[in-house]
């Protein structure tokens, strides 16, 4: 709907919608519906004029940063049950990060939330899926408490991107980890194998200057996949030990 400018409905014409995707609208502004109660998986891409309001600046953990809370977004994840939020190619939307996301399961963000430079992990305490691509000024991923429910983690084209948690990323039930082209990541995270222990899938993609941060890795790892990470290779006999079942894929 490529002329498509504004969406003008009644208050309560879409009470029962479950699932909403606004993908090629390059001149749609303004709001979405806002009274959307049963709404739980929300998808927009390529919606360029979507617009934030006024930047601001707020502290997380010692981080200031400046955030611009999209209205829209901001409504529909506080007073909805959503579980699965998709953004891509939407230059101008940024995700509030003021307060806790209960309900989100799945977060895809692509090509957008240029004020993000420190994504925070506690405050998205059910989510399974994390995947976070093209975030030009993600510098951290940060956190305080142990996450019960994070499943599967990819950071993709992050070009910022330098480090996780100091203590490591707890997130125990975490199965696949995979991490593309961030060229200024130089350390995996610490503790992986106590703090990672169900991890079985670990791809890592174009990180030439990315080091082991210890000599082992998930006793539980079946899948081990490296491509362009020469530091990583060098040194591979050290972490592997002896796991019978490990995979190996070098390149």
């Amino acid at each position: 709907m490529n002329e498509w400018e504004e969406w003008e409905c009644m208050t309560g014409s879409f009470t029962s919608l479950q699932h909403l995707n606004v993908s090629d609208c390059p001149k749609l502004k303004g709001h979405l519906p806002e009274h959307l109660p049963h709404l739980n998986n929300l998808i927009i891409k390529h919606c360029e004029q979507l617009v934030a309001s006024t930047p601001r600046e707020v502290e997380i953990e010692g981080v200031k940063m400046e955030t611009s809370s999209f209205d829209m977004i901001g409504h529909l994840l506080s007073h909805t049950p959503l579980h699965s939020l998709s953004i891509y190619s939407c230059l101008r939307v940024n995700i509030p990060i003021n307060h806790c996301y209960h309900f989100l399961v799945e977060l895809n963000i692509s090509e957008c939330c240029d004020s993000l430079t420190n994504f925070p992990l506690d405050l998205f305490p059910k989510l399974c899926h994390l995947r976070l691509e093209e975030c030009h000024n993600l510098q951290m991923i940060s956190q305080e408490h142990r996450h019960h429910h994070l499943k599967r983690l990819s950071i993709k084209k992050c070009c910022e991107f330098e480090s996780f948690p100091n203590e490591g990323l707890l997130a125990p039930q975490l199965e696949f980890f995979s991490f593309v082209k961030l060229e200024k990541l130089k350390s995996m995270p610490k503790r992986m194998s106590s703090l990672l222990p169900s991890l079985n899938s670990l791809y890592i993609v174009d990180c030439p200057e990315l080091e082991w941060s210890e000599t082992c890795l998930p006793s539980n790892l079946k899948e081990l996949r490296l491509f362009n990470c020469f530091e990583l290779v060098a040194s591979l006999k050290k972490v592997v030990g002896n796991q019978p079942f490990l995979r190996i894929f070098a390149y």
